[in-house]
């Protein structure tokens, strides 16, 4: 503790980036040892970047492993719904288009020379996603549409088709939640806004891709749905069913629910 050196009003001064008045973070991933941040609604297009291998420290040293401060030069003023680790860079996902974050010529991502540019602009639902094999899978803004946001060696780019364009009458009322397991067969599971839930036999391969839709009954309404990976043959996907009024939590098998 010691005496403050001068207490005349001054103008040299900043505003902390997250508060109760400029909003705090939507989503939040890790990239190349970086804690990234974006989806404030103060400023709904910029991303914050981490200093590297030390998650909570955001000094801007401008050294390429200090900390980054980008805001995304987008046609539209759409906020932040996701943001996504990859290979090929961190994807970003807006309430209106989809972006690629790198380092000049596809380095690591640093404070000096970062390079953003639109791949494509179905826009973008703030709800989780989740990477199927190689695929980054999203629900599309309004939440009617399931997209996976994959590179296209064939054009050189990235291409965001809709998983859900031959089941489109599926979801009604809406996407609520996505989940994804591995094993035994990988699948998509989804629960929608009127309850139901749907299932989605998922396989991309060298022989192309695989998407088989179905859809679940039960005498309930589901809510929520998650997947537990294991090591064991199968992973637990679990669910909130609401049954008589009252909320459960239950464990799916191919049979029952149980």
């Amino acid at each position: 503790v010691r005496a403050i050196f001068d207490t005349s009003a001054t103008t040299r001064w900043s505003e902390a980036a997250f508060s109760e008045v400029r909003g705090y973070p939507r989503t939040a991933c890790f990239h190349d040892q970086r804690l990234v941040m974006g989806g404030v609604s103060a400023s709904p297009l910029t991303v914050w970047g981490s200093v590297t291998a030390d998650l909570f420290n955001f000094e801007r040293t401008g050294l390429d492993d200090g900390s980054f401060v980008y805001e995304l030069a987008a046609t539209e003023s759409s906020p932040v719904a996701w943001i996504f680790s990859q290979s090929r860079g961190l994807i970003i996902g807006t309430e209106a288009e989809e972006w690629l974050m790198q380092g000049n010529e596809g380095q690591p991502l640093p404070p000096t020379s970062i390079d953003a540019m639109r791949k494509t602009s179905y826009g973008s639902d703030p709800q989780r996603v989740i990477l199927a094999g190689g695929s980054v899978i999203y629900v599309q803004s309004g939440g009617f549409a399931l997209r996976e946001y994959v590179f296209d060696f064939a054009t050189q780019n990235f291409t965001s088709p809709d998983i859900l364009e031959l089941a489109d009458h599926l979801p009604a009322g809406g996407i609520r939640c996505i989940a994804y397991a591995k094993k035994p067969v990988p699948t998509l599971w989804v629960v929608t806004n009127s309850g139901s839930l749907l299932s989605c036999t998922y396989r991309r391969g060298e022989g192309g891709t695989l998407v088989a839709w179905s859809e679940h009954a039960t005498a309930g309404t589901f809510l929520w749905v998650s997947v537990l990976y294991n090591e064991d043959e199968s992973d637990d996907v679990w669910l909130t069913v609401e049954r008589d009024g009252v909320s459960r939590i239950e464990q799916f098998s191919p049979n029952h629910l149980q």
